[in-house]
């Protein structure tokens, strides 16, 4: 696999993260932060989790669809899986997740979902922005 696969998945999970509070130190009630907060009023908890799961259903989910598309063996999957989440974990740190935005649902359902055609022509002309559904992109909003 090249190594831009790599790069290019966790550049699609960062691209799901988007700035959430409102900068306020102190402001930890996550109840959707102030002035244009698109917070789903979820708590930090609940956003980590989210965040994790997230991260957990966008790496396979794509190693599926290039298994499914030819672009890597089923055999290369597993590996990959492991890789890509490592690498979306360390570059998305989820433990500064503050909130999901109200799209995070739907986030979800697109990933479950994926146009593999699509996915695979993204990887392969290593176009990270189309990788990750429209749907998800800022849904995870994070501390400062």
């Amino acid at each position: 696999m090249r190594k831009h696969l790599y790069w290019g998945l966790v550049v699609g999970v960062v691209l799901a993260a988007g700035s959430g509070c409102s900068g306020k130190s102190g402001d930890d009630d996550d109840d959707g932060g102030s002035s244009g907060d698109k917070g789903s009023g979820t708590t930090s908890a609940d956003a980590v989790a989210k965040c994790d799961a997230l991260v957990g259903l966008y790496c396979p989910a794509v190693m599926d669809c290039l298994v499914k598309t030819g672009a890597i063996s089923a055999s290369q999957r597993d590996a990959n899986v492991d890789s890509c989440t490592t690498s979306a974990m360390s570059a998305l740190d989820c433990s500064r997740a503050a909130s999901v935005t109200s799209s995070y649902d739907s986030c979800i359902t697109a990933l479950n979902n994926l146009d593999c055609d699509a996915v695979t022509a993204a990887v392969n002309s290593n176009n990270a922005q189309n990788i990750l559904p429209g749907v998800c992109a800022g849904v995870i909003l994070l501390n400062p």
